[in-house]
């Protein structure tokens, strides 16, 4: 906008132009206000994302405890739940429609690609290692290499459900190929495969994509799964939980997990 001219008279009687509008000092508070409400928009967008995520690992046993669990979370903590637990490739899990009768939360099968929200929960499908990257859920499946590094743990057997899996350890899987998927939303080559330690490699994904933001649970099971991934996130800062022993069905994992002592809580379920 054009600036008026203002005649003024000076002391001595002659006029003089003087410049009407915002002094200098003026327009320079004006940016720096503006600057800084922008800088307050951009950290409140990133605050939004940025959000803690819980890793909840649970096999035998695991059920009565999650449902537990999330009976006596909020439902507006803030932070997504993610269920990680040990189901065989061909079975047909009913977690989803279970834990939605205890929760408000909105509760879904984790599907490749699916960006974690807050107050959410998302179950990992059977026979996938679910892993986490710039908080979007991936299903992962290993190669023909993966009985390779199987090593002295695939000899340890697990029964769970009525069906027989062996766990076992891999440092890396590639991702799944993008095949056609069947009608439960699982790769065909992610379901030729038993789960191992699919706690383990979701919480250490976790670790590596949200470093201190990532809360790892671990709930009711036999063998060591999750204490590997437990380690790795409290090696970034973050926060461990462990179920009381004694209100679990089965407490392997729950002392594998708190002979690390790097355990923060040990409380029940609920």
């Amino acid at each position: 906008m054009a600036k008026k001219k203002v005649i003024k008279k000076s002391a001595t009687g002659k006029s003089q132009p003087l410049e009407s509008g915002s002094s200098p000092s003026t327009e320079r508070s004006v940016k720096q206000s503006s600057n800084e409400s922008e800088t307050r928009t951009k950290e409140s967008s990133k605050l939004k994302d940025e959000f803690p995520i819980v890793g909840i690992g649970a096999s035998a046993g695991g059920l009565e405890a999650l449902e537990e669990l999330l009976e006596a979370m909020p439902e507006d903590t803030g932070m997504a739940f993610v269920v990680v637990t040990h189901q065989h490739p061909g079975h047909s899990s009913l977690l989803p429609q279970l834990l939605s009768k205890v929760t408000g939360m909105p509760v879904t099968t984790a599907g490749d690609g699916a960006k974690v929200e807050p107050n959410h929960v998302y179950i990992g499908p059977p026979g996938a290692h679910l892993a986490i990257l710039n908080r979007a859920l991936h299903l992962m499946a290993p190669d023909e290499s993966y009985e390779e590094h199987l090593g002295d743990e695939s000899s340890h057997e697990e029964r769970h459900g009525g069906h027989l899996s062996k766990n076992a350890v891999t440092d890396e899987v590639p991702p799944v190929p993008s095949h056609v998927l069947p009608q439960d939303g699982v790769p065909q080559d992610v379901q030729r495969y038993a789960p191992r330690l699919p706690i383990d490699y979701f919480f250490r994904s976790l670790a590596d994509d949200v470093t201190e933001q990532s809360i790892c649970i671990v709930l009711s099971g036999t063998g060591t799964d999750g204490t590997l991934g437990l380690r790795a996130i409290k090696g970034v800062s973050g926060m461990a939980m462990v179920q009381e022993p004694t209100s679990a069905k089965y407490s392997g994992m729950l002392a594998s997990a708190l002979n690390t002592g790097l355990a923060d809580y040990v409380p029940s379920p609920s």
